[in-house]
């Protein structure tokens, strides 16, 4: 598979589920509401922790970049730079793409959520 170093870590539970504050009882209705509605991704929890602890995890303390793939990914072009060097270069921390269509239903508090962030 490769010849680079691999480590393999325990991810922490506060890091994979919600925590205790969320309301459980309105939390799993939505997520059966959008299973129901065959909403992508809409059952789960574990998305948590890709969408915001994973860069926490004390295994990429060493790392000043790292570059998260999913499974099954195809890039439609060539990569013909070093991302790694280009945030370097150009001071950079965080970088991200999405090829997915995002789905409302998944997001319906986001726009909210993120403008009320910005006020605060």
């Amino acid at each position: 598979m490769t010849d680079a170093p691999c480590h393999y870590r325990l991810i922490p539970r506060h890091h994979w589920h919600q925590p205790d504050w969320i309301d459980e009882d309105r939390a799993a209705k939505v997520r059966n509401e959008m299973v129901s509605e065959q909403v992508i991704y809409g059952h789960s929890v574990p998305y948590r922790f890709n969408s915001g602890f994973f860069f926490r995890h004390p295994v990429l303390d060493a790392y000043d970049y790292y570059w998260r793939i999913e499974p099954g990914i195809k890039l439609f072009c060539d990569l013909d730079y070093d991302p790694f060097k280009f945030f370097e270069a150009n001071d950079k921390n965080y970088g991200f793409i999405i090829s997915l269509y995002a789905y409302a239903e998944t997001i319906t508090t986001l726009w909210d959520t993120v403008n009320e962030f910005i006020k605060t």
